[in-house]
């Protein structure tokens, strides 16, 4: 096994419990359950809606009519104190079965990164809630996976990943109608500017990784996922980061072309780490709708219900959505955004519910 690795375990266990102790926070937001639904213009939307299922944590189910794609699913949660000592984790499947048990079967599984919280559950999801789809992530991401007999199955994106300068390499889902471009990005200091469980892994593993620290980044990404109309255009375009990052990383090139519904899914873990995010994504990218994501305490057990469900450690909420809100201003008006709980679904149609009839929880 090669492998590069950062240093100074025992230390960042101490200091990340430290950053940790504080909970975080959604101060008097309003946090939505059940079904959210916007409305727009196209007639497109109207007999095809694109639906977003939130798995958790950064975990996403991307569905329009009969094409399903998985972004990171996620529902293990290993406790926070198994984590900073460096105790063995697992995935559970319990909570798998649990947090995929309405998800259609996925034709593919997009990983933004190798950390426990993004790939832990894929080997999982893969084997056994879904009939076995392609996966595409980092060089890293598809060396862990090979301890899980999946190496095949990977298709590795480091070397078509865009970032400025190169050429824009679009990947088509096979049987969908559903396109991404893979875009170099970066992952967000988990604390005072230090990165935990930073390092690639260079060849395939013949064991999977055992503690928290041991599942390693190795390259992020951001997408930029296209749902095309039947002759080719794009209807819905999605860009979702599953780490915040500095300004500059994670947004596509600004002479893509443009598409008819714009919906970004920002990261609010560790954004205070980093220099104008959210602030950057919205000047980048200028989306109509904003879904947040990676918000609530993956070191809790997974749950969709609201009495349950808290931020992230360490995190200001609302905080991340005034900045959201003063950076996505037109005329004085935001742009529309939810804070989902897991098991959210978010639909983007002509003809849906009004967004009041959506059944809401309260912030915690």
């Amino acid at each position: 096994m090669s492998v590069v690795l950062d240093a100074g375990r025992a230390a960042v266990a101490c200091v990340s419990a430290l950053s940790f102790a504080c909970a975080g926070s959604t101060g008097d937001l309003v946090i939505d359950s059940g079904t959210r639904c916007f409305s727009c213009a196209s007639e497109a939307c109207a007999t095809e809606p694109l639906e977003i299922t939130v798995l958790g944590a950064a975990g996403y189910a991307f569905t329009r009519d009969s094409d399903t794609i998985l972004v990171d699913p996620f529902f293990s949660n290993p406790s926070f104190l198994r984590v900073a000592l460096h105790l063995a984790i697992e995935s559970d499947p319990a909570a798998v079965s649990v947090g995929m048990k309405d998800v259609p079967s996925a034709s593919a599984v997009l990983v933004g990164h190798a950390h426990y919280d993004h790939l832990l559950d894929v080997p999982t999801v893969v084997r056994e809630m879904t009939p076995r789809p392609g996966i595409y992530a980092s060089e890293t991401a598809r060396n862990v996976l090979a301890a899980f007999d999946l190496l095949e199955d990977t298709t590795p994106l480091d070397a078509i990943a865009w970032s400025p300068g190169q050429p824009v390499e679009w990947t088509q889902i096979e049987g969908t109608r559903i396109r991404f471009l893979t875009v170099r990005s970066e992952h967000a200091p988990h604390f005072a500017g230090y990165t935990a469980m930073k390092g690639e892994y260079t060849n395939p593993l013949t064991e999977p990784p055992r503690s928290a620290f041991d599942w390693i980044g190795g390259a992020t990404f951001a997408f930029v996922i296209d749902f095309l109309a039947r002759d080719g255009s794009t209807d819905f375009r999605v860009l979702l980061h599953d780490s915040a990052a500095d300004e500059g990383f994670g947004l596509p090139p600004s002479d893509l072309a443009d598409a008819r519904v714009r919906v970004a899914i920002p990261c609010v873990a560790s954004f205070h780490q980093v220099d104008s995010y959210p602030e950057s994504l919205v000047a980048g990218f200028d989306p109509s709708f904003i879904v947040l994501g990676h918000w609530e305490d993956f070191f809790r057990p997974y749950s969709q219900s609201p009495e349950d469900v808290r931020a992230v450690p360490g995190t200001d909420v609302a905080t991340f959505v005034k900045r959201l809100d003063a950076a996505s201003r037109d005329d004085s008006t935001p742009a529309p955004r939810t804070l989902p709980l897991p098991g959210t679904r978010i639909r983007f149609a002509k003809d849906c519910p009004s967004p009041a009839s959506v059944e809401r929880a309260p912030s915690r």
